[in-house]
């Protein structure tokens, strides 16, 4: 097996590792996500990469935060501003994912869409379903809104992405 590719499913794996451990212990769980990303800087980021990671967890974190201002999701804790810390780490987790683990979806728009639109919605029922939040609407109104919502912001953050590599390191990723 090619080490690269052993690479990116490791890197999906502590993804992975991280959002369920984030949903099942909430803030306790902060500190091994923080180790990760400490070792990730230090050993696998690079300038434009640490560029995306400060965009999607202050896009993710604001953008969750307003959906939970709009009463989309509800969540037990005593901030009524922000979402809960643990959901940042989830962001900032979700971040190392994409110039690894979700690197192929680069080159392409449509496949960012899709992917969006289906997969991150089914990560915040799944957390429903683990009483990590609670959804303020219907099932098929918070499922369109998530949709709808990942079906930009994923290809948004490819194009940041895409933005900071040709600034800071003048690659071009092509886009079908």
């Amino acid at each position: 097996m090619n080490k690269n590719f052993i690479s990116l499913v490791c890197n999906g794996l502590l993804y992975n590792l991280m959002w369920l451990g984030c949903i099942t212990y909430k803030s306790a769980f902060i500190p091994v996500v923080l180790m990760w990303v400490f070792w990730h800087l230090i050993c696998r980021s690079t300038a434009s990469e640490r560029g995306l990671i400060l965009f999607v967890v202050l896009m993710g974190g604001i953008l969750d935060s307003v959906l939970m201002q709009l009463q989309v999701f509800q969540f037990e804790q005593e901030s009524k501003l922000f979402v809960p810390l643990w959901l940042w780490a989830i962001w900032l987790s979700f971040s190392l994912t994409l110039f690894h683990a979700l690197k192929a979806l680069s080159k392409s728009v449509v496949l960012q869409i899709i992917v969006g639109a289906i997969f991150a919605p089914l990560a915040y029922f799944a957390g429903r379903e683990l009483e990590a939040v609670q959804f303020g609407y219907s099932d098929r109104v918070t499922l369109i809104v998530l949709g709808l919502t990942w079906a930009v912001l994923l290809p948004s953050f490819f194009l940041v992405k895409r933005m900071l590599l040709e600034l800071t390191e003048g690659t071009h990723e092509h886009f079908a």
